[in-house]
């Protein structure tokens, strides 16, 4: 199910942080139909001409002076059900929208670029501030307990 924002100053990765830090450390009381939540600000279709163009609006139009130059960065990508995206040249498209100065962390980034693909629709956002490692990527079963 995918729910749909239409309020544009609403930000899906800003209220989805929102309401985790609310329950934090306890994690939400699990349901049988919702394991994880992916916070995507924006999507469009999953072709690979597609994801970039997005990747590029997001991350150029995303306010990179208020991170601190020595946060690093990841980009987190899971594509489920599209076999025709190429993962390595899909990240090498999209780092080269992110400022140089910032360096390249996947254990910890202090910064997420989150990409995700759910067959022929792809979604986007940057989460910050960790973030994303602290609500164990938005999967309910992994929360902090």
């Amino acid at each position: 199910v995918i729910v749909n924002i239409l309020e544009p100053s609403i930000q899906a990765s800003a209220l989805l942080a929102f309401i985790f830090a609310k329950c934090h450390p306890q994690r939400p009381s699990l349901s049988p139909h919702v394991f994880r939540l992916y916070p995507l600000n924006r999507t469009s279709f999953s072709r690979h001409a597609d994801i970039v163009q997005l990747a590029e609006t997001v991350i150029k139009a995303f306010d990179w002076k208020a991170i601190p130059a020595d946060h690093s960065y990841a980009i987190v990508y899971k594509n489920r059900g599209n076999k025709q995206l190429k993962r390595e040249q899909l990240y090498k498209d999209i780092a080269q929208f992110v400022p140089d100065h910032f360096k390249v962390d996947l254990k910890t980034p202090k910064t997420v670029v989150l990409l995700q693909t759910f067959g022929r629709t792809a979604g986007i956002s940057i989460m910050t501030d960790g973030e994303y490692q602290k609500h164990n990527e938005f999967n309910l079963g992994k929360f902090v307990e």
